[in-house]
């Protein structure tokens, strides 16, 4: 990181901490778009993301962090915040709970959400909320503190504010004062009927009692279900680690200095064998690119090398090691000029090894990826569609037709429109 970098990164990190996060997540873009290495920026952009909500979000940064700079704190991030889309779903139903007015049941959910900083702007204000609706505005002013020292000026903590400064702290008084004379009603009303209802308010009481009991168990239900999944997932994601890593440890690497060597001298055999059966995701960076630029000059020099190899072994009635050639260029003809060459030798050679069904499948790829081409750039399209009409008369007389009408349809005049196909169509 450069002078420059570290600046960007340190104003952002200074607004972060001083609780003015919505301009420390543009000071994060500003650095983030001066220079992609800066990692510490996406880390910190990714956290404020975090504590917003945003998990989606923050989990994409921080993806991007580690495609881009391979970066270990992201890294830790992504894992550390599995378990939180469970608590994304309490706080959700913590809402819906606190529309109801069931406050319990709301703040056993959010106790669970605030076991992580996951989405911590959001839970603390709905702590706070829930206990200015409880009474207990000590607990609400803890809860408001924590939002402000992340965000200063969050509307939500600004309004939970005003109303603290109302009614609570110091001055609860005040607000005391004005419950006085109602609660002394209700408590006489509910005096003159205390010898009338016991048993409904007894009822009522132990029902409201039963209820909180019976929310604050399935929340607890809930969180639990949620933990064991996670573990889980946790135990199961070690196995892959586990066995991911002992993958890497068999896993066949390369010499990235011969190999780029090679690939000067144009040596492809070399080149080939070395990237053949190699997985470029256990490669180090080095290895990495050595294998990208080696596979691109398979892609476009080796295959014609290799076409050429093979097409001299069939030529000389090696069928066996013309195979093993052949297929290798395939391999890498997709985007090849060369392709449908390739496919129609490949055919052929493995109709001199009598595996007819190989060959029928090559053949079959070239009329599917060249019949819409015109004659001159389908030049083997007769031979094939006679091919595949008399290798399927005995085995799919649909099939045979078919090629054998197609053949005389686009070449009427063709030598291989013979007593074979006359006989397919009768």
């Amino acid at each position: 990181m450069d002078k420059k970098d570290k600046q960007l990164y340190d104003k952002a990190m200074k607004l972060y901490s001083t609780g003015y996060i919505n301009r420390a997540l543009m000071a994060c873009d500003k650095a983030i778009n001066r220079s992609e290495k800066n990692s510490a920026a996406y880390n910190l952009k990714g956290i404020i993301y975090y504590e917003k909500g945003n998990l989606t979000s923050a989990l994409n940064i921080w993806k991007v962090n580690v495609s881009l700079n391979g970066d270990d704190i992201s890294e830790m991030y992504i894992n550390d915040s599995r378990e939180d889309k469970f608590r994304m779903e309490a706080y959700k139903e913590a809402i819906v709970e606190i529309k109801k007015l069931n406050i319990h049941e709301a703040i056993n959910k959010l106790n669970y959400c605030a076991e992580s900083d996951f989405n911590m702007i959001n839970v603390y204000n709905s702590l706070c909320l829930c206990a200015i609706k409880t009474g207990d505005f000590e607990k609400a002013q803890e809860y408001l503190e924590k939002v402000m020292f992340v965000d200063k000026n969050n509307k939500t903590a600004l309004e939970n504010k005003k109303i603290l400064n109302e009614y609570g702290g110091n001055r609860n008084y005040s607000f005391i004062k004005k419950l006085c004379i109602p609660v002394a009603v209700i408590i006489a009303v509910i005096g003159a009927f205390a010898f009338t209802v016991p048993k409904i308010k007894n009822y009522t009481a132990a029902r409201k009692v039963d209820q909180t009991a019976k929310a604050a168990e399935e929340a607890k239900r809930k969180v639990e279900e949620a933990k064991k999944q996670e573990a889980a997932k946790k135990q199961e994601q070690a196995k892959k680690e586990e066995v991911k890593e002992e993958s890497k440890k068999g896993a066949k690497t390369i010499d990235a200095s011969k190999l780029l060597t090679a690939i000067d001298d144009g040596d492809y055999k070399y080149v080939e064998k070395s990237i053949t059966d190699v997985d470029k995701n256990f490669l180090g960076i080095t290895e990495r690119n050595a294998y990208d630029k080696a596979e691109a000059y398979m892609n476009d020099k080796g295959v014609v090398k290799l076409y050429e190899d093979g097409t001299k072994l069939f030529k000389a009635g090696k069928y066996n090691k013309a195979e093993a050639v052949l297929l290798n260029a395939y391999k890498y003809s997709n985007s090849s000029y060369l392709k449908p060459h390739i496919q129609f030798i490949i055919a052929n050679n493995y109709e001199k090894m009598n595996n007819i069904e190989e060959a029928v499948k090559y053949f079959e790829e070239y009329e599917k990826e060249n019949k819409d081409k015109t004659k001159e750039e389908a030049n083997y399209m007769e031979e094939v569609l006679y091919k595949l009409a008399v290798y399927y008369k005995s085995t799919n007389a649909e099939k045979s037709k078919k090629y054998a009408e197609e053949l005389c349809d686009k070449y009427p005049d063709s030598m291989y429109i013979n007593t074979n196909i006359k006989d397919i169509l009768k």
